[in-house]
């Protein structure tokens, strides 16, 4: 199985290329690339150390200082925090469901919720069956906590398996994680990923993956060569996951760099949005053209963002001079414990040789004078002053990254039976706060990979019509006759106007209680300005209602659903608030006729109520 990353340039213009034109952006890219790689050598130092701390390795084999084979453990401070944070991030992502909610961004409602109808429910299917948002979340969140910067790839793929005939097996967009390594972003840029005067994508290619791609993509591939080395912080991140390979030694490897650039080739002073691939190691261009891609297909998440800069501060980095106090305490606390147990001696000179002294049990010493040999004691194991400093270690470590595994009591040791709900929520919800800003990072990348996938999806019917794969796909998934408004949405221009789509998990202070009281809160609230609604419809729609009684119950009724808009606003659940709102005026232009009473006879049955008259109406809120 191999697959094919499928860019949509069929709908572009080709560049007028000449070799002015390409040596033009060849010395671009060559000078960009080599000064960004130079650039971030401490950083990815930094990264490397980062690795070194999560997987507890000690930095010596062996620790000879203050004596041979002292003790030489790395403690995990690290490894505990980003775990814990980690398992946070999942639980609150993937723990709601659905996983993604689909809202209607316009403010025109009635006709834009069934396209966010339409679009969730393809949303859902294109989560759970092609997309892969978890596994790309997965190990992109994790380099976020870990190294502070995460990155995931959203192309648009084809497969294809190699039998007797070569077929396209599937295709289709997929969310990828990338090794933040190789990832390259120009130093001293902006955050905006999508504002960047270029980024630039490594990946390391076999010479058959090479070759397949230079087929289905036409890359010119003529004059490339094999790298000598793969980059040292992969080398790193195998070493210490214990896989590492030489695919050498196998397999010739490509340096293909993707580039998406702002360049001006045609000299007219306007920039363009191109996609360059480019080989680092023969500095030769196998392709250019223009982006036909909407944006460039990439998401960035920063667990701690620096004002200005590209990376990110991740909690390895946060943690790392405490990780480095608490493993020379905790080892010095170890080696005093062991060397309590151990002995000098002090003997007369000449009384006994070195070889002597050598302990096994029932060793008999001849001494011609018991005072000739005395024992000297080396240290104390009561070092309570140690463990108090290594608690105060992990105190300070813990409110650094907002984690609350490391030396804070979990809030049920700190609740009792008797604790008030909202008491023991706040509780609960005190140890996410410190990690909101990081949350919404990784929150918003997973949600814009997802509309990104929708755009891939649009990129391809701009260039296939309605009767090509992608529309099949969707007609597939949906039905043909609700798959036709997200298909026509999706070839218009304002897509992103129409409809919003959003982790349903909004905020790091979720908790699945509050959200189900708040749910029922809600409709007890609907229920209530819905029943009003009805009765002040009564009152304006009813004949014998004079017109200035008619115009004021319009009135209160329209107050009364703005005063409600506002009110289920505040609902984190709640994306659309316009669509809970009833626009009495059009209701009640729609009610007057002889029908009228009968049908707000129905609409009360409807609601558990009677329709009332005007002497019995009560306040809408």
């Amino acid at each position: 199985m191999r697959y094919t990353e499928q860019h949509p340039d069929e709908r572009e213009k080709r560049l007028n290329l000449n070799e002015t034109r390409i040596g033009d952006v060849q010395d671009f890219l060559v000078s960009e690339l080599e000064d960004a790689y130079a650039g971030r050598t401490h950083e990815e130092k930094s990264w490397e150390e980062c690795l070194r701390q999560y997987h507890a390795r000690p930095k010596q084999a062996i620790r000879d200082i203050p004596v041979e084979n002292a003790p030489n453990i790395e403690v995990p401070l690290v490894a505990t925090a980003c775990d814990a944070l980690y398992a946070m991030v999942l639980d609150l992502l993937f723990s709601m469901k659905p996983t993604l909610t689909v809202s209607a961004a316009g403010f025109d409602q009635q006709n834009l919720v069934e396209l966010a109808k339409c679009t969730q429910d393809f949303g859902n299917w294109g989560e759970r069956n092609e997309w892969r948002l978890r596994d790309g979340m997965e190990t992109a969140t994790l380099d976020t906590i870990q190294l502070g910067t995460g990155v995931l790839h959203i192309p648009y793929l084809n497969y294809r398996r190699q039998t007797d005939v070569g077929r396209i097996v599937d295709r289709g967009p997929r969310i990828f994680a990338m090794p933040l390594e190789d990832f390259l972003m120009p130093g001293g840029s902006t955050q905006d990923i999508q504002e960047m005067p270029w980024v630039a994508h490594r990946q390391w290619l076999t010479e058959g993956e090479l070759r397949l791609r230079a087929k289905h993509n036409k890359w010119d591939i003529e004059g490339v060569a094999p790298i000598t080395t793969v980059g040292w912080v992969r080398q790193r991140r195998e070493h210490y996951g214990r896989a590492h390979t030489n695919l050498r030694l196998n397999s010739a490897l490509y340096e293909i760099h993707t580039v998406y650039p702002y360049f001006d080739i045609d000299r007219d002073g306007i920039d363009e949005d191109l996609c360059i691939v480019f080989d680092r190691t023969s500095r030769k261009i196998l392709k250019a053209g223009y982006n036909g891609y909407d944006c460039r297909p990439y998401e960035v998440s920063r667990y701690q963002l620096l004002a200005h800069l590209p990376y990110g501060l991740g909690v390895a980095e946060m943690l790392r001079s405490f990780q480095e106090e608490f493993t020379e305490m905790h080892n010095a606390r170890t080696l005093n414990i062991l060397a309590a147990n151990w002995r000098m001696w002090l003997a007369r000179q000449g009384t006994l040789d070195e070889a002597s002294l050598k302990q096994y049990p029932n060793r008999v010493l001849q001494v011609a004078n018991v005072d000739d040999i005395k024992e000297l004691q080396m240290s104390t194991a009561h070092t309570p002053a140690a463990a108090l400093h290594e608690q105060s270690v992990m105190s300070m470590a813990e409110r650094r990254v907002g984690s609350g595994e490391l030396s804070s009591p979990r809030p049920s040791n700190l609740l009792s039976s008797r604790t008030p709900g909202i008491t023991a929520l706040t509780a609960m919800q005190t140890v996410n706060r410190r990690f909101t800003a990081a949350f919404d990072q990784m929150r918003l990348m997973g949600s814009r990979a997802v509309y990104q996938c929708f755009l891939r999806y649009r990129e391809r019917l701009l260039v296939e019509g309605l009767r090509g794969p992608a529309a099949q796909n969707i007609e597939k998934v949906l039905g043909k006759e609700r798959a036709l408004p997200l298909i026509h949405a999706l070839r218009a221009d304002d897509f992103h106007e129409h409809v919003a789509i959003e982790f349903t998990a909004s905020s790091a202070l979720v908790n699945q209680m509050q959200e189900r009281q708040d749910a029922v809160q809600l409709v007890n609230i609907l229920s209530q300005y819905y029943s009003n609604v009805l009765q002040m419809m009564t009152i304006a729609a009813a004949p014998e209602t004079p017109d200035p009684v008619r115009e004021v119950a319009k009135k209160i009724a329209s107050a009364g659903g703005e005063a409600i808009e506002r009110t289920i606003r505040t609902f984190d659940k709640v994306r659309d608030p316009r669509a809970f709102i009833v626009d009495v005026n059009q209701e009640v232009d729609q009610l007057a006729g002889p029908m009228q009473g009968d049908i707000l006879s129905q609409l009360g049955q409807i609601l558990g109520v009677g329709a009332q008259s005007a002497s019995e109406g009560v306040p809408l809120i």
